[in-house]
């Protein structure tokens, strides 16, 4: 890993308005999605599209950049993240107070939001599939995506593959996939070599696998007339991602890094540089550990990045 800890940054004081164009792909597609039917199942849904700034016109709307404010983990979970450390009706409040501060600190952004469920979880034992991972039943990815609904998020699927691979965990999940308001999520971090036990080590995920994530998210957009998807890959280390340079998004998959290590501010941004290095994508993101984090950084301390974050999730 690159010892350098410095990062570029803009100017202190307001962030530059980070307006659409076509050689910078933004992620509004992605927080415009529309809700679709309801789902078979006991989530409910709503049909509606993700809320707006009630102080922004439709004209200046158009003009405005999209940054999503994640919640991530699992609600079997208390380690795993915010979404099982509190009952769904309390997490939704706390997501809501926390898009609004990065509303207040980046006027030039719309801050719609997003639950990010780990929907496959990798293991320390082998489970009956022999493959250090766990998929969450039916059941439980539609009641997330209710409660993403009902808030008017939407929602990332997570995926840490275990010993199994990236092709066969997302045709698991290509069911949910295929509503327009759901996306993916891959962590290189789980992604583990034959015999090795997932956080015995950092994994590694190879381009070709990220590409035929992107391949999946590609025709279900096609087959299916949806908006762009959102793909974000997890990085905090360059290593976890091999042949980077290999990666072929196209304007259906809205292709985004995320820093997602954890620790003070100082190995933060270097990870930061580190995650971004060799990525063919603008769009970067970053994770945010209330709990590992200290002191957990502020959108006074993250919006001079660059490029600036337009994904940040809480863990």
């Amino acid at each position: 890993v690159p010892a350098s800890p410095e990062v570029t940054t803009t100017s202190i004081g307001p962030p530059t308005p980070h307006f659409p164009s076509p050689e910078d792909p933004t992620l509004t597609p992605v927080c415009e999605s529309a809700f679709p039917v309801p789902l078979q199942g006991s989530a409910p849904a709503t049909t509606t599209t993700l809320p707006r700034s009630p102080s922004a016109s439709p004209t200046s709307l158009d003009r405005k950049a999209c940054r999503i404010i994640a919640y991530y983990g699992n609600p079997l979970s208390t380690r795993m993240g915010v979404l099982g450390q509190y009952e769904s009706p309390i997490m939704l409040q706390r997501l809501a107070a926390q898009s609004a501060v990065w509303s207040a600190a980046d006027p030039y952004s719309r801050t719609p939001c997003a639950l990010e469920l780990i929907a496959i979880t990798a293991q320390a034992s082998p489970g009956s599939s022999g493959l250090y991972r766990a998929r969450m039943k039916p059941s439980l990815i539609d009641q997330v995506i209710g409660w993403a609904r009902s808030a008017g998020c939407i929602t990332i699927l997570d995926v840490q593959v275990g010993a199994s691979t990236v092709a066969s965990e997302v045709e698991y999940l290509r069911p949910w996939l295929a509503l327009p308001d759901v996306h993916l999520a891959l962590d290189p971090e789980w992604d583990m070599p034959a015999g090795v036990k997932p956080g015995s080590r950092i994994g590694t995920m190879d381009a070709a696998d990220i590409n035929g994530a992107i391949r999946v998210l590609t025709e279900l957009v096609a087959t299916n007339k949806l908006g762009p998807k959102l793909l974000t890959v997890h990085r905090f280390r360059d290593f976890m991602v091999t042949n980077p340079s290999l990666i072929r998004a196209n304007p259906s998959v809205r292709f985004l890094v995320n820093m997602d290590g954890f620790g003070p501010p100082a190995t933060k941004l270097n990870s930061y540089r580190v995650a971004k290095l060799g990525m063919p994508t603008t769009l970067t993101g970053f994770k945010l550990f209330y709990k590992n984090d200290t002191p957990i950084m502020t959108p006074k301390d993250v919006l001079p990045l660059n490029p600036i974050p337009m994904f940040i999730n809480y863990q």
